[in-house]
């Protein structure tokens, strides 16, 4: 529901015997572009380290010019002001997409690889 709130089409839902469910989401971008979601739930497998049993994929889809780009260590993408935002491996990248066949080289926003988890007692 958030991610249609915010701009996705859900699209459909396939199965398979390592995940049994993945719904399918696309944000239509710009020049032709498509942001495409997979959303893995419910997975049955011991999740990889990192990952939860929750997770994404990401992969880039230009209807125009028939280009598809895999985005396998993408953990989160969206768009943002004529360009995309996307996190992996710890640190946040813009890029702009070029034309209807490549991503511009990524600039790194933040790398949050230093930070460390603190136990907070409310009230902040």
């Amino acid at each position: 529901m958030r991610l249609v709130r915010d701009g996705w089409r859900k699209l459909d839902s396939v199965t398979d015997e390592k995940y049994p469910e993945i719904s399918i989401f696309e944000k239509s971008l710009f020049g032709g572009w498509v942001l495409r979601k997979l959303v893995h739930m419910k997975a049955r497998a011991k999740p990889k380290k990192g990952r939860g049993f929750y997770w994404d994929q990401h992969e880039l889809f230009n209807f125009e010019s028939g280009v598809q780009i895999s985005l396998p260590d993408w953990e989160w993408a969206d768009s943002d002001r004529g360009s995309i935002v996307w996190a992996s491996k710890g640190c946040l990248y813009r890029a702009v997409l070029m034309n209807d066949r490549e991503l511009a080289s990524p600039v790194l926003l933040h790398n949050f690889n230093s930070y460390t988890y603190e136990d907070v007692e409310a009230p902040y």
